[in-house]
C-alpha cells in the first residue's frame, strides 16, 4: 500500500467486519503490579482458545486503563503472547517499583526511613522514580514507534484505545490507534484525542507512561499539543463504558457487541468490605473516611461496580448474555457467579498467581 502524499510504501493489515458480524471487545482494568494476575487470565484464556490463536486473532477492539493499557500494548502492538507477557511482567515491576529496604524494628532515624520516603513522595508528586519508569516502559515498546503513525496499527489490524485522565478535572481521555466513523458528541464524559498539528503525535512509550501516572506514585506527564496526562484509573479504572462507546462509535450499525470480555486484576472477598454499623469514631466513620470509602467503592475506581454500571448503556439488553467479567477468582455472567475453583485447570493458575504476586512483594 502506498501513502497518497510521500507515495512510500507501507504494509497495511485492515481489519474490516463482515455485514452480519459485530465486533468482539476486550476492556482491561487498571491495578498496578496486579496486573499480573490479569496476564495470567490472558494467559489461560489463551490455552483454551489453542490452535496458535492469540489475543489479537479474537478481539476487534481493545481498551485498556494503567497496567491494562500496558498489557494491551505488549500484546496486541507488540505482537507478543500473553504467556511471555506474563513472563516477562516481574522483572518489569521490579525496575520501576523499587522499594527502600524495611527499616529496623529499633527506634531511630533509620527506622523512620519508610515514612520519610512517604512524605518526600508526596512533596515531589511521586514515591517512585519517572525516569525509571520512562526508561522501563522504552525498553519494553519500540521507542521510535509513535502513537498515530501508520506502525502502530499495520502490526495488529486490532484497534487499540488508551486509557488517561486530564489533570485539571479528572475527565478520561483516549489515545487511540484509529478514529472511528461515528461522531462523538461534544459534551461525551470522556475526550478523544487526536491530532490537529504535525507535533501532536507522541511516542507510544509516552502514552503509555501518561496511562500509568497514578497520584502519588508517578508525576504526571505533558504530551505536547495535549498538555499534562495522569492515570486514567481515577476515572474509568475499568475502561468498559469508554470501550462500549468505542465500539458503536467505530461500527454505528453494529450494535451490541458479539462478545465483550472484561478482565479484572483482583476482587475483594465480602469479608473485607465495610458494613453499616452504628456510628463509630471519627477516625472510622467520619467524614473524611467516609469520603474516601465512596471514592473507592464509585464505579470510577472499583472496577466491579464500574462494570456493573456500564451494562446500563448497553443498546440492545437481550445480548447482555454475551458480556463477561473475568476476576482472578470468578467469572460474572450478569447476576451469576461461576468461581474458578470449580475448574483444575484454573486452580493451578491461581497458584501460580499467588506465587508471582509474593515475588513482587518481596
Amino acid at each position: 500500500m502506498k501513502c497518497p502524499l510521500c507515495h512510500k510504501s507501507s504494509q497495511l493489515t485492515i481489519r474490516q467486519l463482515p455485514p452480519t458480524k459485530r465486533p468482539l471487545v476486550l476492556s482491561l482494568d487498571g491495578g498496578g503490579v496486579r496486573g499480573i494476575i490479569q496476564l495470567g487470565l490472558l494467559r489461560a484464556l489463551e490455552k483454551r482458545l489453542g490452535h496458535g490463536m492469540r489475543i489479537p486473532d479474537i478481539f476487534d477492539l481493545s481498551g485498556g486503563t494503567s497496567v491494562g493499557a500496558l498489557n494491551e500494548i505488549d500484546i496486541i502492538l507488540n505482537g507478543s503472547s500473553a504467556e511471555d507477557s506474563f513472563r516477562k511482567f516481574p522483572a518489569f515491576a521490579r525496575k520501576v517499583f523499587q522499594l527502600a529496604p524495611a527499616p529496623s524494628h529499633k527506634f531511630s532515624i533509620f527506622s523512620c526511613a519508610k515514612w520519610i520516603k512517604c512524605v518526600a513522595g508526596f512533596l515531589a508528586d511521586g514515591q517512585y522514580d519517572g525516569i525509571k519508569l520512562e526508561n522501563a516502559l522504552k525498553e519494553a515498546i519500540d521507542p521510535e514507534r509513535r502513537m498515530f503513525d501508520v506502525s502502530t496499527t499495520r502490526t495488529a489490524g486490532s484497534r487499540v484505545a488508551i486509557i488517561t485522565s486530564r489533570i485539571s478535572d479528572g475527565k478520561a481521555c483516549v489515545l487511540a490507534n484509529y478514529r472511528g466513523v461515528g461522531r462523538r458528541p461534544i459534551d461525551s464524559a470522556y475526550q478523544f484525542l487526536k491530532p490537529e498539528e504535525e507535533n501532536q503525535n507522541p511516542f507510544l512509550w509516552e502514552a503509555a507512561r501518561c496511562s500509568v501516572a497514578a497520584p502519588w506514585f508517578f508525576q504526571t506527564k505533558t504530551l505536547p499539543g495535549f498538555g499534562p496526562l495522569q492515570d486514567g484509573g481515577v476515572r474509568a479504572n475499568n475502561p468498559l463504558a469508554i470501550t462500549l462507546k468505542e465500539s458503536a462509535t467505530i461500527w454505528p450499525s453494529h450494535g451490541t457487541p458479539d462478545l465483550l470480555v472484561s478482565v479484572g486484576t483482583g476482587l475483594s472477598s465480602p469479608d473485607c468490605k465495610a458494613q453499616d454499623t452504628p456510628l463509630g469514631s471519627i477516625l472510622q466513620d467520619g467524614a473524611v473516611p467516609r469520603i474516601i470509602r465512596a471514592a473507592m467503592s464509585s464505579p470510577s475506581m472499583d472496577g466491579e461496580q464500574g462494570f456493573f454500571e456500564a451494562l446500563n448503556y448497553v443498546p440492545d439488553p437481550s445480548q447482555m448474555n454475551s458480556f463477561v467479567r473475568y476476576w482472578p477468582q470468578a467469572f460474572y455472567f450478569l447476576n451469576w457467579t461461576k468461581y474458578l475453583s470449580e475448574s483444575k485447570e484454573a486452580s493451578i493458575v491461581e497458584v501460580q498467581f499467588s506465587v508471582q504476586v509474593l515475588t513482587l512483594v518481596i
